[in-house]
């Protein structure tokens, strides 16, 4: 009986603990501060319980220029934030103002806990005189495909602009490859624009190269951005070149991916020989996407080997082949193990000379005690 009452008090308490689930959507918002102008903002405040009491409020950054339709809602329902800005703000770059929902607990629910959720509104306010914010954007590519750039310019100042960008495509060298140049095109403050155009990459080699955006705006801002042109190659950077004597020796091989797209299943087949004997074996495959590296594992059997062997790797990767060679030195397990052997028996007459010490000592002192007593 006792039980059964610790039980049920158990699950009374649980439910008083557990509240309902809430949430305001949407859930991000931007905002540019324009002196004098207002905004009316539509946001939805959801719970799963239809009976749960919520309170819903406004804080951070212009609340006090801020209201809501409602601040109290049972259930969920949609609130209406009217925003009207002044006519100066003092601090340009963002802010933020939040809206907030937050439970009521219920009499019965001393134990529970009010969900306190808030979704920021990030209001700009524009810097004084010109000041624009760019971003470049181009993925990796391969050789003779075309490459979508995209260069995104924002006028976060409050004055008016004629922007004029270009892009310039330089090698690691430092030499330019080629450029795309774009008209000159008015961003009003607070504006925005996307220049986007494609690059042909034909006159590329496989490379690292990097992306230049200048934006003249009546100064100059430069905006920078590494991409890659690949090539279909899977480099092999590292392969084992020492291995002990004797058993089944795992043998490494590191490989990179140069190519912007998956490679699919990857293998080498590897020959071990020298003049007299040859030593072939296959590595199993891996998965090489995009740029990658991996590590293929295969296995050689070095209870016959001893000395140094040429090497030759052939990895398999797409119809295509590359091919290296090498060399491997076989390490003589005796080496090793006579070391540990004349370890193992130099340490084994140091003990039986302690034991014979020790003996020989004892049989002293009892002949010692039979002299004594005669």
């Amino acid at each position: 009986m006792k039980k059964l009452v610790l039980f049920l008090l158990v699950i009374v308490l649980f439910s008083n603990f557990t509240s309902a689930a809430l949430g305001i959507s949407p859930a991000i918002v931007e905002i540019n501060f324009v002196p004098g102008a207002e905004h009316t903002l539509k946001f939805n405040i959801i719970s799963d319980d239809p009976l749960q009491e919520i309170e819903v409020f406004l804080d951070g950054d212009f609340s006090e220029y801020s209201s809501l339709s409602k601040t109290e809602l049972v259930g969920g329902d949609f609130v209406i934030v009217q925003i009207k800005f002044p006519y100066t703000a003092n601090k340009p770059g963002f802010h933020s103002l939040t809206i907030g929902a937050k439970t009521v607990p219920s009499e019965t629910s001393f134990l529970g806990t009010a969900i306190d959720i808030r979704v920021p509104m990030k209001i700009f306010v524009p810097y004084p005189g010109r000041y624009v914010e760019g971003q470049l954007n181009l993925p990796d590519s391969n050789v003779g495909e075309e490459i979508p750039v995209e260069l995104h310019v924002i006028n976060r100042g409050k004055e008016n602009l004629f922007v004029k960008p270009d892009i310039d495509f330089l090698s690691e060298e430092g030499d330019i490859i080629s450029s795309l140049t774009f008209k000159q095109v008015q961003i009003n403050t607070t504006g925005e624009r996307y220049f986007r155009k494609f690059l042909n990459t034909s006159e590329f080699k496989p490379g690292n190269y990097l992306a230049k955006a200048i934006i003249d705006y009546g100064e100059i801002i430069e905006i920078n951005r590494t991409f890659r042109i690949g090539s279909l190659f899977v480099d092999i950077v590292n392969f084992t070149k020492e291995l002990p004597e004797g058993g089944i020796q795992r043998y490494y091989i590191d490989i990179e991916s140069k190519w912007n797209n998956n490679l699919g299943e990857v293998f080498a087949d590897v020959n071990v020989f020298n003049d007299l004997e040859n030593f072939p074996f296959r590595t199993p495959s891996v998965e090489l996407k995009a740029w990658n590296k991996e590590t293929l594992e295969g296995f050689l059997d070095t209870r016959d080997l001893d000395g140094e062997y040429d090497v030759n790797i052939t990895l398999h990767y797409r119809d295509q082949t590359n091919f290296v060679t090498g060399k491997l030195l076989i390490n003589p397990k005796s080496f090793n193990v006579l070391i540990l052997t004349s370890l193992s028996v130099i340490l084994l007459l140091i003990v039986i000379f302690i034991l014979l010490r020790r003996k020989k000592g004892i049989l002293i002192n009892k002949n010692k005690e039979k002299d004594e007593k005669n």
